[in-house]
């Protein structure tokens, strides 16, 4: 934790002082050892997944090594950029053929690692949360908006609605009654749900932090508009990749719209946020640019929201009582006998 802070304190600055740049790389290498040395210590606690383990402490150990070019002034930023991509890109290829059941197959292990879905969707849902609280920090944090009614709450207001709508697609998935997680789907469906966060969250990060920047400076750069159609595209393509990959269950015609008509929107949607900054702030300013996106992302949350209504269900539902409610209200006679207390538990059951 201590390494963290040191970690958050330069991660922001790596591009404007070589000296931050240092602190973040040196941190993150401190970081990955100690996380490899919990492997190693379980590898000798634990003798089922020993194998796995120290495979993931040296493939680990070589990716330390990869970082090692980003301390060098002599290095230019490009290249620095580049090795940071093949860093990333090797950890998680390495995480994948390490924890993957290919190393068991190939090594005849007896045993291999299990996933709990439950712990691993809380803890993907509750990180892509903190993502999008990107969008809804800077439009609080010092007042950006103050001063009553204006064009600064204007696109508070978008950019909150931005992130609300990025969190519905994420949180109702592909909309199906019964559906199957990826995890549970198959193997390769398993790790794409898994990687595919890593993008997304860098998406979503970047799309919301030029969001909330529009908040207190009402003009972007030409870089700033392509950060931000570019962030909220591959957030918005990741979305509908993760939709894909839940099996639906549905029966055919119990929805309004199937799941390909349902999540079609958000592909449209992905390019459309990618071709938006080809225009210029003089064509489209930044309150406009920003308006644009809340409406889009809110139109085709409510696409979806229609499409995954069932086809006898009415907008309204009745409030005439049902007999199962009826029944509810009714007092029950302590002495009664064993025939109607077996009918009246078998009700309640709904057997």
């Amino acid at each position: 934790m201590a390494v963290l802070v040191v970690y958050g304190n330069n991660a922001n600055l790596v591009a404007e002082d070589n000296a931050a740049l240092r602190a973040t790389v040196v941190s993150y290498i401190v970081l990955r050892f100690s996380q490899i040395c919990f492997y190693a210590l379980y590898s000798i606690a634990s003798h089922h997944h020993r194998t796995q383990n120290r495979a993931y402490f040296l493939l680990i150990s070589i990716s330390i090594c990869i970082w090692i070019p980003l301390l060098f002034e002599s290095v230019s930023v490009r290249t620095k950029v580049a090795v940071a991509i093949i860093g990333i890109i090797y950890e998680e290829v390495s995480y994948v053929l390490t924890f993957g059941p290919w190393v068991a197959r190939w090594l005849n292990l007896d045993y291999t690692t299990a996933v709990d879905i439950d712990h691993e969707n809380d803890r993907y849902t509750a990180f892509t949360i903190l993502v999008l609280g990107e969008f809804t920090y800077a439009i609080l944090v010092g007042s950006p908006a103050k001063g009553g009614l204006n064009l600064n709450v204007m696109r508070a207001i978008w950019t909150l609605v931005i992130a609300f709508c990025f969190n519905s697609m994420y949180v109702y998935c592909d909309g199906s009654v019964d559906h199957k997680h990826p995890i549970r789907r198959a193997v390769w469906s398993a790790f794409a749900w898994l990687l595919i966060h890593l993008p997304l969250s860098g998406g979503l990060l970047v799309g919301g932090h030029i969001s909330a920047a529009t908040v207190r400076n009402s003009h972007l750069t030409p870089g700033q508009r392509w950060l931000w159609g570019g962030g909220l595209g591959v957030g918005t393509f990741c979305l509908f990749l993760i939709a894909l990959l839940y099996e639906d269950n549905d029966q055919d015609g119990l929805l309004r719209f199937s799941k390909t008509l349902r999540l079609w929107p958000r592909l449209a949607l992905s390019l459309i946020f990618i071709l938006l900054p080809i225009t210029s702030e003089d064509q489209i300013n930044s309150t406009q640019l920003v308006s644009i996106g809340a409406g889009l992302t809110l139109a085709v949350v409510a696409w979806e929201v229609f499409g995954s209504l069932e086809r006898d269900v009415g907008l309204f539902e009745s409030w005439r009582k049902h007999e199962a409610d009826e029944l509810d209200d009714e007092e029950v006679p302590i002495n009664q006998s064993e025939d109607d207390r077996q009918h009246y538990e078998t009700f309640n059951d709904g057997s």
